[in-house]
């Protein structure tokens, strides 16, 4: 995400490294903002330790907000070397928090229903907002931290299937409910499988939401 001159990057899951390079040198990121530790938004960090310790990041370091348990996650994973070398690693408070990154840019997370510790993010710039939902269970938690937001970014990892009891995950029809109260300038979808009837979601959140809403799409440019 561009904010200015600023790069700031939310999660970064498989395939997130070699994504990156195709729009920017990965050492100009600003910031990384880690929502949880599950792999999928994080183990891309292995790559880019790697990038920045012996190749052409070297003598740079890159802030990762993250829960509090990241950084000795990986070290425990690939040993110590070079992530304090690459990253700036900073702990998000629980339950929640909001750090003030200058120029008017305003990083904040809240904790959601997920692996715990999970946070939602959202970044404030100028007027403009976004805020991500991270991968959580239906809660109101992201109704009010996303609250008018320009762009909710919200997942539907089940699809239009009924959500499990105790798996933090929503559907189609959570979704659209949540958007409906915080009432976003639009709605990004995310995190839904290859395998949803795209349709069918859409129709799944209309029952409840009304407003613009889209599936995120990879190197598609969204403006707030």
């Amino acid at each position: 995400m561009r904010a200015g001159e600023r790069t700031v990057v939310l999660d970064f899951g498989s395939g997130a490294m070699n994504r990156l390079q195709s729009h920017l040198d990965p050492a100009d990121v600003d910031l990384i903002a880690i929502s949880h530790v599950h792999p999928d938004h994080c183990v891309d960090l292995f790559a880019l330790r790697v990038y920045m310790v012996w190749g052409p990041g070297v003598g740079k370091t890159i802030p990762v907000f993250g829960p509090a348990a990241l950084r000795q996650l990986v070290i425990d994973f690939a040993g110590e070397i070079g992530w304090d070398d690459a990253f700036d690693f900073r702990p998000m408070d629980r339950p929640a928090g909001r750090q003030n990154l200058g120029e008017g840019l305003i990083l904040s997370w809240r904790e959601v229903p997920h692996g715990p510790p999970t946070f939602a993010l959202r970044l404030d710039w100028q007027g403009s907002s976004i805020c991500f939902g991270a991968d959580c269970g239906p809660n109101d938690a992201i109704v009010e931290f996303g609250d008018g937001v320009d762009v909710l970014v919200l997942e539907c990892s089940f699809g239009t299937q009924p959500m499990v009891d105790g798996v933090g995950h929503l559907n189609a029809e959570e979704v659209g409910r949540i958007a409906a109260a915080a009432k976003p300038g639009r709605l990004l979808v995310t995190h839904c499988y290859p395998e949803h009837d795209e349709q069918a979601v859409q129709e799944g959140i209309a029952r409840h939401y009304d407003g613009p809403a889209a599936f995120a799409r990879q190197d598609h440019s969204v403006s707030a």
